[in-house]
Order: C-alpha cells, then sequence, then structure tokens
C-alpha cells in the first residue's frame, strides 16, 4: 500500500467522523443547548466541543494534505480529494468567521438573554448548513478513496 492510498482513506474515514460529530450536535446538543446554555459551557459542566472537534479536524486535514500530495499525478483522485479540500475549506471558513466567534460567546455567557437566546436559535438554525458541506467534504474523500483502492 502506497503513502496516496493509506492518506486517501484515513482521510475518507476520518470525513466520516467529522460527519458524524456534526450529526451528533445537530440532532442531540444542538437542540437542547439554546434553553439550556449550561449544556455547551463547560465552566458550567457543559461539553467542550473543542475537545472533539479539535482533533477530529487535524485527523482529517493532516492525511487530506499528504493524500493530495501524494495523488498529485493520478488526475481523477487529486480532483476529488481537492474537491473534498474546497468543501472542506468552506465550512472552516464559515465556521471561523462567524460560527465560533459566536459559540465562545455563548459558552462565556452564562444564562441567555433574550437577544443572545434568538441568536442561538439562528446559530443553530444556520449550523444545520455546515452538515451539507461535510457530506460534500465525506463524498470528495470516499470517492477519491474508492477511485484510489479499485484503481479506477
Amino acid at each position: 500500500m502506497t503513502i496516496g492510498v493509506a492518506a486517501t482513506c484515513v482521510a475518507a474515514a476520518a470525513a466520516n467522523i467529522t460527519l458524524g460529530g456534526a450529526i451528533y450536535e445537530a440532532l442531540l446538543v444542538d437542540r437542547a443547548w439554546p434553553e439550556t446554555p449550561s449544556i455547551i459551557q463547560p465552566a458550567r459542566g457543559g461539553i467542550d466541543r473543542r475537545v472533539f472537534w479539535l482533533p477530529a479536524h487535524l485527523l482529517f486535514e493532516l492525511p487530506l494534505f499528504v493524500a493530495i500530495w501524494a495523488t498529485w499525478t493520478v488526475h481523477p483522485v487529486r480532483s476529488l480529494l481537492l474537491f473534498a479540500m474546497a468543501s472542506h475549506f468552506a465550512l472552516r471558513a464559515w465556521s471561523l468567521l462567524y460560527f465560533i466567534p459566536l459559540a465562545v460567546k455563548f459558552e462565556r455567557a452564562g444564562d441567555l438573554e433574550p437577544q443572545l437566546a434568538a441568536r442561538a436559535r439562528t446559530w443553530v438554525r444556520l449550523s444545520r448548513w455546515r452538515i451539507m458541506l461535510q457530506g460534500c467534504t465525506l463524498a470528495g474523500a470516499s470517492c477519491a478513496a474508492f477511485r484510489i483502492v479499485s484503481g479506477l
């Protein structure tokens, strides 16, 4: 097995993990926390999302970059990996510019005042769209893994 095959397969597996984490948050955590903000406030005994998301993104991004480098001459695989990288970059940029700054504000706020609670509900509604971007990332990485493993 070459480094390109291994890195592509690890990136696809990690994309599965991140999509699973996004679905878990959307179905379980995000449904509850705007009304009970302590769920996402580590200082009040809530979950610390960074414990999952920082390693999960690292686990995906490092092998993705290695896979792109190692399969650069394999056009169909490279194109799929670049698609995965583009959708992941869009997701990360949106998160860094909008979701993370507000999440930090929500985590530090204690009980949410009505205006901040309204922003929290908007945050939750918009956050569901990130699942689609994560799905695109998974599709690109998984298709690349399939192509490189099957030799297509």
